[in-house]
């Protein structure tokens, strides 16, 4: 039997625009009455901080770009991209200051999508890129926006790039999966379900949600958690840290080896868990072996749709959660692992703290030259692929480009795609070494291979500095 490309792909589409709403709490999300200024919720409120404490430097830009090859019908590219603008208000907001307070405030429109020919160029496509690399390194003025930048870059009759820029406190990962399918779904005339809330809706209910007493019982959680936890993990880095930072990075590809990557799949089969807690403790002891540390608190960063109602949501939801892994007694890896584990599955029923919060709570009169709280960042996605549009007749590829910031100062980010695992180590400038950093990589490929022949060895014997030959 023969299966309609078209078919297959509004297929796809559909399964996109309903693939995470299943897992979430059922309603719940009960939504104040609009006030006249509305609130930010207390993830935008500390990107607004930051972004007042360091103008124009802080790393928080989302860059997306799709190569379409084939006969686009750019006028319904345009109208699909308008859809989603105008479906959601979070990329219509701006965030203008009254009486030295923040607040949002959504305009009526927002620019479409621009059309630049590039044809005549001596080299589109290197002129793309350029044009990508300048758009991603551009800063928003968050108080007048607008904080979303969409471009159609026109290579040949049948060669376009697709650019969107926004700004982090409009927009995360999740919500760049949620861009392209609708654009999608939008391009080919599909109906898209309607939203029973807006963001500004999610960020008033939150705060009346976490005011009722549910925030001082989460942060008691925390408070136990965290009691007594290094505030800083002094890693070996290559130059002083500068009394301000530049937020400058760069990153390493990781790509686990094919056997080392069954080898982990076999290895969490066993112990009746995700790949999730094995390669966090092996960050985990990695950093352990290179700092002498036997208490590592790493930030895993997790969605943050707790509610059915904003699973469709374009929106900054994601949240930071710090996991704690405390092994003086030199426990086994495996060890390690269920630790990891079980201190994971804790935090996720505590994850409505916003990471804000908790610095707020927590780290009151911290060094401003390090991060609070943690200065790594561990995060795994599992089976998402944020940047596929699905346009019938064409070919899409990706075009995105690095906005080369690092707003920790290391952070290792796996792609389980489920044929794979790889990912990249971005890493602060200002700190490391290009050398140093794909050494630590290369030492985190080390530990993974190990532990699938000797998953019992304790912490301290681990060996990072040599692979097992295959």
């Amino acid at each position: 039997m023969t299966v309609d490309v078209d078919q297959a792909r509004e297929a796809l589409i559909r399964q996109r625009l309903s693939q995470h709403a299943a897992r979430r709490r059922p309603g719940g999300l009960r939504v104040p009455p609009r006030a006249e200024r509305a609130p930010l919720s207390f993830a935008q409120q500390r990107l607004w901080f930051l972004e007042q404490l360091w103008p124009g430097r802080p790393p928080y830009v989302v860059p997306a770009g799709y190569r379409i090859r084939g006969p686009l019908d750019v006028p319904a590219l345009q109208r699909a991209v308008a859809t989603v603008i105008d479906r959601h208000e979070s990329l219509r907001t701006c965030f203008p200051v009254i009486a030295g307070r923040p607040h949002q405030r959504v305009h009526a429109s927002v620019p479409g999508l621009n059309v630049t020919d590039l044809s005549g160029a001596p080299d589109p496509v290197t002129a793309a890129r350029e044009i990508a690399v300048a758009q991603a390194g551009l800063t928003f003025n968050l108080a007048e926006g607008p904080l979303v930048r969409t471009r159609l870059l026109r290579l040949s009759p049948r060669d376009h790039v697709l650019l969107a820029t926004v700004h982090h406190i409009v927009f995360d990962g999740m919500s760049l999966d949620r861009f392209a399918a609708e654009v999608s779904a939008a391009y080919t005339g599909s109906d898209l379900p309607a939203l029973p809330v807006q963001y500004r809706d999610f960020a008033a209910w939150q705060r009346e949600y976490l005011g009722a007493g549910v925030l001082d019982r989460h942060l008691a959680y925390w408070r136990h958690r965290l009691a007594g936890a290094p505030p800083t993990l002094d890693l070996p880095i290559d130059r002083p840290r500068p009394d301000s930072p530049s937020f400058a990075g760069a990153a390493i590809r990781i790509a686990v080896p094919p056997d080392v990557t069954a080898g982990l799949r076999d290895l969490a089969r066993a112990h009746s868990c995700s790949l999730y807690p094995v390669t966090l403790a092996a960050y985990h002891t990695l950093l352990s072996r290179y700092t002498g540390a036997t208490d590592v608190v790493v930030g895993t960063t997790i969605a943050g749709r707790v509610r059915a109602e904003i699973e469709n949501l374009i929106g900054f939801f994601v949240n930071t959660m710090p996991i704690r892994a405390e092994f003086a007694d030199d426990p086994s890896f495996t060890e390690l692992m269920r630790r990891v584990h079980e201190t994971a599955v804790e935090a996720q029923e505590h994850q409505e703290v916003p990471f804000e919060k908790l610095v707020e709570e927590l780290s009151p009169s911290r060094d401003p030259v390090q991060l609070p709280l943690t200065q790594v960042l561990f995060n795994l996605v599992t089976g998402l692929n944020y940047a596929t549009l699905i346009l019938p007749g064409t070919e899409v590829t990706d075009f995105s480009v690095s906005a080369k910031t690092a707003r920790f100062e290391l952070e290792l980010h796996l792609l389980d795609s489920g044929d794979s695992l790889a990912g990249e180590l971005i890493y602060a400038s200002d700190l490391f070494d290009h050398r140093t950093v794909r050494g630590f990589a290369e030492h985190y490929l080390n530990v993974l291979a190990a532990l699938c022949d000797h998953c019992d060895q304790r912490i301290s014997r681990v060996p990072i500095t040599s692979r097992r030959n295959r």
